[in-house]
Formats: C-alpha cells, structure tokens, sequence
C-alpha cells in the first residue's frame, strides 16, 4: 500500500512539473511524437490534413527529421522541412526552438534564401572567409522578416497563410546565374562598414541582417560581432525540381 500511495504522489507531481514547463510529455508518450504534432496542426486556421513525413534518421544519434505536408481549404499548400519533432515537444511556442526548419514550398512558390555568412574567422587578424549560399527559407528568418505578424513558430505561420503567402509571391525571382553555393577564399578584414563582395550585389536588398557576437576559442574573453546577411528570393515549383532537382516538391498538391 505505501509503494502504490508513493507511486501515486510521484506520478501527480511529474505532471504538474511536465505541465509547468508546457511539456507535451505524457500526450506525445501515449499518441507517439508524430500523432502528437499532427493533432496540434490540425487545429490550426483551415487545416484540413496533415502528413508527416521522416525524412532523415541517424541511428548513431537517435536523431530524426521530418517533412511536413499542410494541406489547407481552398487547395492551398505548405511543406515545412527539416522539422525534429523533439525540438518542437520541448516548446512549441518559442521560435528559437526551431532553428533548422525551412519552408520547402507554398502553394506552387519556393521560396529561397542567399545567405552571406562568415564561415572561418581569424581572431589575431580580425578578418574572415565568407560563404555565398543558396538554400530554402528559414521559418526564423520569415518570422523576423513580418514583425508585424507577431509570429513565433510554424502554427502561427500557418494560421497567417495568406499574408505569409501574399509576401513570398512578391518576392524577386531567383536567377539562374547565381551559383549555388561559393567559397571565398580571400580574407575580408571586419570593419564598421562590411564590404559586400561585388556578386552578392544584384539590386535585391537585404531582407535579414543579423549580427552575432562570435568567441575566440582560444581566449573566451575575446569575441567580435559579426555581420549575417540574407536576401529572400522565389522560384516556381517546376524550377525547383528541373533546374534545381530541389525536394521535397509536389506539383500535383491540389490533388490531395
């Protein structure tokens, strides 16, 4: 009898403490992780069906990514990718829990983003090496882009898909010229005033600058701010698999 009343006690208290920190915990224990986050997109404004998707599993690390479908009233369509469901069970109301998700497609849109990064910095000599990237939208990056949508993560994203929509499809068209991804090897010296090299320079103004203070391993102490430029960019979902050979991309989602 004192084993079942000490069970008990242990068990209330462990859901107080899972409610308390907005923890899905015993609902994604007994739906499973997948059901749980499909039920809570169901109820977001005009989803009629949900699908997701693994699309990735490292069984070294136990660590799984998803594709998720939206399907929407009116044939409308979004595709999050690059979603680990954990991330969003541990708090799905903060967008800094979802720094790796990209939207892949909206309606017949793919929407891109060019990013300008510093991808190896030199302490002694205050300078860095630059990549030049292309790659799908980051939700994050959207969501600092529509301050005026008070988002802060995929439901509330799906919640505004008409004004979400409404800017992507107004967004410049992504050339072909472009390169996909460079390298530069020079060292650019870090001053007030960033030197953009001259191909990042296409008449397409920024969309996102971020600046993030960078640490010097060897001296912690030691740090210097940084500057993250990204342009945001669209191409047609026949683009994106035929030129690009991008997925995952549906034509025929009005179909379903």
């Amino acid at each position: 009898m004192k084993t079942i009343l000490i069970s008990v006690v242990f068990a209330v208290s462990m859901v107080s403490t899972f409610a308390a920190g907005d923890i899905p915990f015993f609902k994604s224990l007994f739906m499973g992780d997948e059901e749980y986050v499909r039920q809570e997109l169901l109820k977001c404004k005009d989803v009629e069906s949900v699908e997701i998707i693994l699309s990735n599993y490292d069984a070294y690390d136990d660590d799984k990514t998803y594709n998720i479908f939206v399907h929407l009233t009116e044939s409308r369509f979004i595709t999050f990718s690059s979603v680990k469901l954990q991330a969003y069970l541990r708090g799905s109301r903060n967008s800094n829990n979802f720094p790796s998700i990209r939207i892949s497609q909206i309606n017949d849109i793919v929407p891109l983003e060019r990013a300008l990064i510093p991808a190896r910095i030199n302490f002694v000599h205050n300078t860095a090496q630059y990549d030049f990237d292309l790659q799908s939208l980051h939700t994050s990056h959207l969501i600092k882009a529509l301050p005026e949508l008070n988002m802060n993560n995929i439901l509330d994203i799906i919640n505004n898909f008409d004004d979400v929509y409404a800017y992507i499809s107004l967004l410049p068209e992504s050339s072909k010229d472009h390169p996909w991804f460079i390298h530069f090897e020079e060292d650019i010296p870090y001053t007030e005033s960033f030197i953009i090299p001259d191909i990042f320079i296409d008449g397409v103004p920024f969309s996102i600058i971020e600046y993030k203070n960078e640490h010097d391993f060897f001296d912690p102490k030691r740090e210097i701010t940084w500057e993250y430029r990204y342009k945001f960019y669209k191409i047609s979902v026949e683009r994106g698999i035929n030129e690009y050979g991008l997925s995952p991309l549906r034509i025929d989602y009005k179909s379903n």
